[in-house]
């Protein structure tokens, strides 16, 4: 069966955020996602968020600060994602042929022009 790796946009996380840090940076992932990085303004994010614009800075300093905390958990989501797609690939072989050919799988999928920037 051939393996091909899908990305959950929303992350692999279902629970509500319980800090104020990580209810700024999912609305940050929200517009990184939506409008790109470029788009990210400390005033709105502290408005979606219910915050004063001080909390925001005390957390990351500044923008960039909270940009790089969401790429980051961007970057978490992603490998958490992909990860339990490989777990769940090899959890469910049976025998060693299995395996062996579900990790060529897996090798081959991460190997694909397509997925080029993702490796770098």
């Amino acid at each position: 069966m051939p393996y091909s790796f899908s990305m959950d946009p929303a992350g692999s996380t279902s629970e509500e955020p319980t800090t104020v840090a990580q209810r700024l940076i999912n609305a940050t992932i929200d517009v990184i996602d939506s409008e790109g990085e470029a788009a990210v303004r400390v005033l709105s994010i502290v408005e979606t968020v219910g915050v004063p614009i001080p909390v925001l800075y005390r957390q990351f300093g500044n923008r960039d600060g909270l940009v790089q905390a969401a790429q980051s958990e961007r970057l978490i989501r992603d490998l958490r994602a992909e990860l339990n797609q490989i777990n769940a690939r090899l959890d469910a072989t049976t025998c060693r042929e299995e395996f062996e050919e579900a990790l060529i799988g897996i090798a081959r999928a991460m190997m694909t022009p397509d997925r080029a920037e993702v490796r770098l």
